[in-house]
């Protein structure tokens, strides 16, 4: 098997379920678990992305995470035994290792670090969740713009003060992220870029100086 580096969990964690997962190529679009559905299976991401939205009774859609490589999912509501709360779609190609629940079960009982691992997994998933929630309630939403922004972004080589989001974020989908607008999104950015704070760049922003988007994000 084709393995990656395990990004979230270390190599050690990837070695425990890679003789016993099913590799899965999924297609961009793909419904990979519908809202209210019963758990049967974990999903590791191994490439490519997917997003989490809940949707109303009245037809609204709101973005709940992404989950990347490295990433997991599947598995709170495994240990809780109830359904999961939200649709979780495939935001471009996949590559995905499926785990069976009741391995997972198993593995959590008995696979030396394994639980630990997944139990880590589960408090930084929670303490991201509370963190959006506190912007949520007490930022106005150019703060939670910039606060997104810097989530998004990633260094650039060994340029310190230098991050970029890339492919261009999408500011409808952004705005869905931080419960804003497209327009109010468009408008941030575009005051940032006066600032000199971000720049556009081909098929990416690039953010100049993180420190002064950091301190106008709390």
């Amino acid at each position: 098997m084709d393995a990656p580096i395990w990004l979230a969990h270390g190599a050690d964690v990837y070695d425990l379920i890679k003789p016993v997962t099913m590799r899965k190529n999924i297609s961009v679009g793909t419904v990979l678990i519908a809202q209210g559905a019963s758990i049967a299976h974990i999903y590791f991401v191994l490439k490519g992305r997917a997003q989490a939205f809940i949707y109303t009774e009245d037809g609204q859609r709101f973005w709940v995470a992404d989950f990347g490589p490295g990433d997991i999912f599947g598995h709170p509501e495994i240990l809780s035994d109830t359904p999961i709360e939200f649709e979780v779609r495939a935001d471009t190609d996949m590559k995905l290792a499926v785990l069976p629940a009741n391995t997972f079960m198993d593995m959590m009982n008995k696979a030396k670090g394994f639980g630990k691992n997944i139990s880590l997994h589960l408090a930084t998933s929670l303490s991201r969740a509370n963190t959006r929630l506190f912007e949520l309630a007490t930022l106005p939403a150019a703060a939670r713009i910039h606060a997104e922004l810097l989530r998004m972004a990633e260094p650039i080589g060994k340029a310190p003060e230098t991050m970029i989001i890339r492919p261009h974020p999408v500011y409808s989908n952004f705005a869905l992220r931080v419960h804003s607008t497209r327009e109010t999104v468009s408008r941030v950015v575009n005051r940032l870029q006066k600032l000199g704070i971000v720049t556009r760049e081909t098929g990416a922003l690039v953010i100049l100086k993180p420190g002064k988007l950091q301190r106008n994000s709390s």
